[in-house]
């Protein structure tokens, strides 16, 4: 990929401010741009401009951080997806309550680098793919209660959903994205 000189291939928008199409390049593939007042901003649309294809080998991934060392994805879009709605989940974040400004790093990527991070989805697409993932995995761990591990009827003891919410906390703080790669 080569340096953009004029404007990236993607743009932003956060509901009820400007469009955003003025990022800083840190690399030949990599930009960021600093967001003030994080916490009003609970989603961002990120988009391909049709000005300035990407190639159809590669994708554009939107990532965040308020701290310049813990990167959390948002989101992708491709050739394919050419714009997607991403949930921020800046308010729930404790670092980020009095956080002034948050950088979101924008890194243009080969397709299959976008694929293994399990985020080709965006609007309300993603969240029925998330809420899905989150339900199979609450099924596969009521499942360890019925009689021979799965099938017929179970019987689950109390305290299985605080049980269950107490592991799923700790296995997200590990891996974010951990039920993503649970197969159904």
């Amino acid at each position: 990929m080569s340096n953009f000189v004029t404007q990236p291939p993607f743009g932003l928008i956060i509901p009820g401010r400007v469009p955003e199409t003025l990022f800083a390049q840190v690399d030949a593939n990599k930009f960021s741009i600093n967001l003030a007042q994080p916490q009003s901003c609970h989603e961002v649309v990120f988009y391909l401009t049709p000005s300035y294809p990407i190639p159809p080998t590669h994708g554009v991934v939107l990532y965040s951080t308020s701290n310049s060392i813990d990167w959390k994805l948002l989101g992708s879009v491709t050739s394919q997806h050419p714009s997607g709605v991403f949930r921020t989940n800046f308010i729930s974040d404790e670092k980020l309550l009095n956080a002034p400004t948050v950088t979101l790093g924008i890194s243009i990527e080969p397709l299959e680098t976008i694929k293994n991070m399990n985020q080709q989805f965006s609007g309300t697409e993603d969240r029925m793919f998330i809420a899905k993932k989150i339900a199979m995995d609450l099924y596969h761990f009521m499942s360890s209660f019925a009689p021979g591990g799965g099938g017929g009827s179970m019987t689950v003891p109390n305290g299985v959903f605080e049980k269950w919410m107490a592991r799923f906390e700790e296995k997200f703080r590990r891996d974010p994205n951990f039920f993503l790669k649970v197969q159904d």
